[in-house]
């Protein structure tokens, strides 16, 4: 089912209109006036009147016709939206950047107009925004003041959003109506959307993508017979690429390859602006040609010896780029080849310098990420808890100040939200970052950051998603408003009767996490290890969002907004039950009800869905909650300390005799038959999957089978992002060095040799010791036998 919530407010606005006409727009349900289009209204500029109809109707009461110029019988009065010879007479709106708006009064009438394709667009909601004050929070959330008597103020205001390239990726579209996500993006000026009907939001990026992993479409069709192509690893062997994520890169100095990414690249550019023309839309503006989703860079001789030289492995990207940058500046000159400052290519190098038509965009993951690096490359990668220009944080906003020092153009690729790696975030846990993201937009602003990228894909685990995707929009438009302003604002657009105490919440979670000393980077941390996650937080939390569900009564829409809050923290107190009850003093006992907890978890959960989620996504969402649930319920009542230190033992069989690793030799059915697998995260076994293990050695090594009933051909064989088995050993449980091997469908492999914990920086080795694997599936089963040299 969805709801649509309309909130009455009125909003004071300064420093934007004059002194008022004495005319009235609209009164007593009635108006003079009528919006009028040119005879060659674009789409966008068609749409932008009926949204202005629409709003001003629902603020009025008064029907508002709309008309075109060439109607002869247009009245007195009127409201001139996008390129009209009216508006011609003062402004020539073809000299206008594509996002510049215009908003002016001329006698009685306004104009509302701006640059194509999307200047009127956003004139029409700057208008009904910064001077009517409405307001979309989210896509089911709408503010609309009522405004019985609307008057006409004299007003000559213009101006374009401050970043050209403004987007924040979320899952909503995967779970809300489609068209709502569009819409919203729309009206808060998100610049992703592909429709023409919203001007052509998303024409920065041409084919074959704007994000990471683009060197794989470049490559993926190269013969088979040039293997220099491809970039070497520390091994001497050249790595060609599956997919995106790698496993392999291109190598860069090779003449060939610059040739061949060159000969693509304008072949992509002739084909975009066919298309382009065809479609009535702007052809794109960036070609982005970025490494694939993995760390590996080119170990050859030659970009070995450029990198040591530029002190980066930035220098031999740089280069590559200014090439093809220079390949087509001639032919091309309002195209600018784009690129990632991106885990290993994040330090700035010595002496080469980005062209003029080049944008650099750096992507500096957050510390959950940096678990396979060095401790000077995991500097580069910021605690998302904290500003950039925090002490923990300055290494990354130095990268970023240097960068910006070097390059004419540079865009940045931000995260808003914690990922579940390296152990981290099993469970959702309450955390905010707005003040953050206030300070780090801010940031780049200063340092001509001109476009922005956020990645915030999971609403569904992270506190007051909402805001901070409505505040983020706003502030990449302007960076110099006030930021306690629209998050007053949006509190009291969105928790209506509990915004005050929803304020106090949201005060509160963010002084605890800022008390918490800067040594540590909080988001890398296990949630357990996180200290403002203690049972203060759990219990004020829980206090403050009881006291704002009973300040809602009837708004119901406001309910739904605070009960969403809820979820986080539940998840929270659920997943760190067992560390609550450890940390307790003597004598205590736990001041929550866990039953309660649970059942409170799974309705919040479910009337989230019920209310906003599409239908046919409702049944995965709800199966994804029943998932958590069986988690949480089988959580053991105790610290837990037992399961994690007191693994399962097993005795296992010794072979009669001596094979040395050869696994065609080993009698599977005298080895050590493993049955039963036990999650030690939860307590609680693994569900739906049919496995059984067999285990032998002979002295020597260590022989391991691993069976499973499935059908394979619904498994993915890419090593790094499909299906694998992944296993550790370690002479201690969780305890470092320990050895780590995953292996593929196909029997590919990857084995390392892990000295410190991931968590500490460390970095992995290659595993000295050769491992025997083989991988076998005939449609049903999936079999890997190993063989692992005991030494």
């Amino acid at each position: 089912m969805r709801r649509l919530f309309i909130v009455g407010l009125s909003f004071l606005m300064t420093g934007l209109s004059g002194v008022c006409t004495g005319t009235d727009l609209a009164k007593g349900g009635k108006t003079e006036y009528a919006i009028v289009q040119g005879a060659n209204a674009t789409d966008a500029e068609k749409f932008a009147s009926r949204e202005l109809r629409e709003f001003l109707q629902k603020m009025t009461g008064a029907q508002f016709a709309t008309m075109l110029e060439t109607d002869k019988s247009l009245p007195g009065k009127a409201i001139y939206v996008g390129w009209t010879d009216f508006a011609r007479r003062n402004i020539d709106p073809a000299k206008l950047g594509k996002e510049d708006w215009i908003i002016k009064t001329e006698g009685d009438n306004l104009i509302l107009t701006g640059g194509r394709p999307r200047g009127t667009f956003y004139a029409v909601y700057e208008y009904l925004e910064q001077e009517l004050g409405c307001r979309w929070l989210d896509e089911f959330t709408e503010i609309v003041p009522s405004k019985p008597e609307l008057k006409l103020e004299t007003m000559d205001i213009k101006g374009h959003p401050f970043f050209w390239g403004r987007m924040i990726y979320t899952e909503n579209e995967f779970h809300f109506n489609q068209e709502l996500c569009d819409l919203f993006d729309a009206r808060n000026k998100d610049t992703k959307s592909p429709s023409g009907l919203y001007g052509f939001g998303s024409i920065l990026y041409g084919s074959p993508d704007g994000g990471n992993a683009v060197f794989y479409s470049y490559s993926k069709d190269w013969p088979a017979d040039h293997p220099e192509y491809l970039a070497m690893n520390d091994k001497g062997e050249r790595v060609k690429s599956t997919n995106g994520a790698g496993p392999g890169q291109i190598c860069l100095t090779n003449p060939e390859v610059r040739k061949l990414v060159l000969e693509k690249l304008r072949s992509y550019i002739v084909a975009d602006r066919e298309t382009a023309a065809k479609a009535g839309s702007p052809a794109p503006l960036i070609y982005c040609i970025a490494v694939n989703d993995n760390p590996l860079t080119c170990q050859c001789p030659t970009c070995k010896a450029f990198n040591k030289q530029e002190g980066s492995d930035s220098g031999t990207l740089v280069d590559f780029i200014n090439y093809l940058a220079d390949g087509v500046r001639t032919e091309y000159p309002d195209v600018l080849i784009g690129t990632l400052a991106y885990i290993k290519t994040l330090v700035t190098p010595k002496t080469v310098r980005p062209r003029d038509n080049v944008i650099i965009r750096l992507a500096q993951l957050n510390i959950e990420w940096g678990g396979a690096l060095t401790r000077s490359e995991a500097e580069q990668y910021p605690d998302m808890f904290r500003p950039m220009t925090s002490k923990i944080n300055r290494p990354c906003a130095e990268t970023l100040e240097n960068w910006a020092k070097i390059s004419k153009h540079i865009g940045f690729w931000d995260y808003w939200i914690t990922y579940d790696f390296n152990g981290a975030d099993r469970f959702v846990t309450p955390y905010a970052n707005i003040s953050c993201i206030v300070s780090d937009i801010g940031l780049l602003s200063r340092n001509h950051v001109e476009t922005v990228f956020v990645e915030c894909e999971k609403p569904d685990t992270s506190s007051f998603f909402a805001l901070k995707r409505w505040l983020g929009l706003k502030l990449m438009q302007n960076p110099q408003q006030s930021s306690d302003a629209l998050v007053k604002t949006f509190m009291s657009g969105y928790y209506g009767p509990a915004a005050e105490k929803m304020s106090e919440y949201l005060a509160y979670m963010e002084n605890r996490i800022a008390q918490v000393p800067e040594t540590k980077k909080l988001s890398g941390l296990l949630e357990q290890d996180r200290p403002y996650l203690d049972l203060d937080f759990f219990v004020t939390s829980e206090k403050l969002l009881d006291e704002a569900e009973n300040l809602c009564g009837a708004d119901k829409a406001a309910l739904l907004h605070v009960r969403r809050e809820r979820i986080p923290v539940d998840s929270g107190l659920l997943g760190m039950w067992k560390y609550l009850l450890k940390r307790l003093p003597a004598g205590k006992t736990m001041p929550f009800d866990r039953d309660v907890v649970i059942k409170r978890y799974e309705t919040l959960c479910l009337e989230q869905i019920d209310t906003f989620v599409a239908k046919e996504r409702q049944e995965s969402d709800k199966k994804k909650v029943e998932g958590q649930l069986i988690k949480f319920k089988n959580l053991p009542l105790t610290t837990g300390k037992q399961e994690l230190e007191k693994p399962p033992v097993l005795k296992v069989v010794k072979l009669k005799e001596n094979i040395d690793g050869d696994l065609s030799k080993v009698d599977w059915s005298q080895a050590t038959l493993i049955e039963k697998w036990k999650d030690l995260s939860t307590g609680g076994e693994l569900p739906e999957r049919k496995v059984t293990g067999r285990l032998a050695h002979d002295d020597r090594f260590l022989y391991v089978q691993l069976v499973e009933e499935t059908d394979t051909s619904k498994l993915k064989p890419e090593l790094s992002v499909g299906d694998n088995w992944e296993l550790f050993f370690a002479a201690k449980s969780s305890k470092a060095p320990y050895n780590q091997l995953a292996i593929n469908l196909k029997g590919e492999h990857a084995d390392y040799t892990w000295q410190e914990t991931p968590a500490d920086g460390g970095k992995p080795d290659a595993w000295e010791n050769a491992v025997v694997a083989k991988s076998e599936a005939d449609g049903k089963v999936w079999k890997v036998s190993l063989a692992f040299p005991l030494a």
